[in-house]
Parts: structure tokens; sequence; C-alpha cells
């Protein structure tokens, strides 16, 4: 980073200094949402689960951050500025990038607006990385913003779509009893699954190595009938377009690990494997081919199973996930 420049947390006193020495076309773009300069730094700030703030010397330059809900996907990017920033651009750019990366690390998909007239601003973004939307009239004085994106590409996870898991996961409290009731996927010599447990919905008649390993045969479970169960099942089977072959309902506890593996066997070639988080939190997080997130509750994703892949709940509640399989 070049001599002077320096980045920290962002504090109230932050807040305060930006909000007088905002550059005039930042003022501009915030007037026309309807916001002084001070509401916009303040809310920006107030709102953010990341922000930085960024100084020349002993001139405040810049604040930026990301808001939006911990498990969701979608993150609100913003950068506020002052006119120092104008003395360092390239260092300011190479800074920007890093700090889109680490806000991609909080949320995959980053969708904010800019001003359409704020030439400056566009090009920066551009520059960063995002794509840029044709102005269309945006909020309270219609003026021309532009929607600008960036997805982070991953290789071995999949968004599906939402799905309402509240009654899943009221289900699962009525039914919690049912995780002791069967212990051999935990308690298998060797298994990557030690610190799990486990209600079955759909599984091979038998359970031995073979049937585990190669049986494409499945029939539902005795906690199936639940009609909570049953529903989630279905509506996996709409979005994904695929034929149910197993299914269960896992527990991760807090400080459990699922050590590294790849799924082998007839039947991990058959099929395809789609997560349904029922309970979770930020710390817990899914490893595949090297790619790691913390899936959102509610949000079906498909996960490469026949990657190397690990995961971990090193938060304080339990992680519990619908696991469904659906064949190739």
């Amino acid at each position: 980073m070049d001599r002077g420049y320096r980045i920290v947390e962002s504090t109230p006193e932050h807040v305060r200094l930006l909000g007088t020495r905002l550059r005039p076309e930042d003022e501009i773009e915030m007037t026309s949402l309807g916001l002084t300069a001070k509401q916009a730094v303040w809310r920006s700030y107030r709102h953010a689960i990341l922000r930085r703030t960024a100084f020349i010397g002993d001139e405040i330059a810049a604040m930026w951050g990301v808001n939006g809900q911990l498990l969701s996907n979608i993150g609100t990017p913003w950068l506020l500025t002052a006119p120092v920033i104008e003395t360092m651009p390239m260092a300011f750019l190479r800074e920007a990038r890093k700090a889109v990366g680490e806000m991609l690390e909080a949320h995959p998909v980053l969708v904010n607006h800019v001003q359409a007239s704020y030439t400056r601003a566009v090009r920066f973004l551009e520059l960063a990385g995002f794509s840029m939307e044709e102005p269309q009239p945006f909020g309270p004085n219609r003026v021309p913003f532009r929607r600008f994106t960036l997805r982070r590409e991953y290789r071995h996870f999949r968004a599906m779509g939402e799905i309402d898991v509240e009654p899943l996961r009221q289900a699962v409290r009525l039914n919690a009893s049912r995780f002791g009731e069967a212990t051999w996927r935990q308690d298998s010599p060797g298994s990557p699954h030690p610190d799990t447990e486990t209600i079955f919905l759909r599984m091979p008649r038998e359970i031995t190595r073979e049937s585990l390993f190669n049986s494409l045969y499945v029939e539902d479970c005795d906690a199936l009938p639940e009609p909570a169960f049953v529903d989630a099942i279905r509506s996996i089977g709409a979005l994904t377009g695929g034929s149910i072959a197993r299914a269960m309902i896992v527990k991760l506890k807090p400080g459990g690990r699922i050590t590294p593996h790849i799924d082998q066997g007839r039947y991990a070639l058959a099929t395809h494997r789609w997560h349904l988080p029922i309970e979770t939190n930020r710390r817990a997080w899914l490893e595949s081919g090297g790619e790691r997130i913390a899936m959102a509750r509610g949000m079906l994703t498909w996960f490469d199973k026949h990657a190397l892949h690990r995961g971990a709940n090193e938060g304080k509640e339990d992680r519990i996930h619908l696991i469904v399989d659906t064949f190739r």
C-alpha cells in the first residue's frame, strides 16, 4: 500500500468526519435519493456488517462496506468518498478490488445502484469488476440510476431457489427424539460424520456397507409421513426437476466437524446432492473442491459431493440441514 495510506475499521467518529467532507458528486447522488450527506453516511454505516475507513495521512478519504442480512446470499455494497481520494486513484482501485473480494466472502451476490450521471463512479465500479445495467428511473425523485451487480462464481455449489423452512423447523423440533434412533452414520469406523445426528427419511431397506455405496433402491423411512418433511422433499423435486433418491435431516453440533472425504460408489455416481439449511449460523460452513460457503437458511443449494469436501459448525447453535439426493 502507498505510503501515508491506511485502512481501519470504521467508527462513529469517521461517520461524523466524512459527513462534512463528501465529494460533491457523492452529495448530489445522495440528494437525489432524498438524503443529506450526514444521513447517507450514517445509514450506510449503521446497517453494515462489514465497514472500513481509508485515511490519507490524517485526512479521511473514504468509507465503504456491505449491508444485508447475515445469512442472505445478497449484499448491498456502498462507497462514499472525500475529495482527497483523487490524489491516489490507482492505490484506491487496488484496495477496492480487495474489498470487493472480502464482500463476496460474506455475500456471493452484490447489488446496488449508482447515479447514471456520476460517470467517474460508474467507471470505477466497472474497473472493480461490476456489471452495469442501462439507466432507469430510481429513488423518490425518479432520477436515472444504473443497477450494478457482481456474483461470485462457484464450480462446486449452485443456489437453486428459496424454500420456506419454518414448517420444517417446527417439524424437526416435534421429532427431535428421532435424532437418536439410528446412529450408524456417525458410529461407523472411519466415518467422516462423528459429530452429527440424523433423522432418516428415505434410505435403502437394509443398511449395509454394500447397500450404502452401491444400492439404487430407496424406500420411505418411519419419519417421512410427517407432512412438513413430505412437502419439503416435493418442493426440492419440483425445483430441481429430479427424481428423489435418499433424504435425511442432519444435525451438526456446535464445534462439530465433517472430515475431508469424497462420496464414492455406484450410488454416489448416480445422484446429485442438495442441501436445504433449516437452522444455521454464519460460522457453519461447507467446503467442496477448495470453495467454502456458509449456506443461507432456506436457500436450496446443489453441493458437489464428488469433489473432496468437508464442513464445520464453528458457531454456538446446532446446524440442521435437510439433505436430499436426486437421481441424475
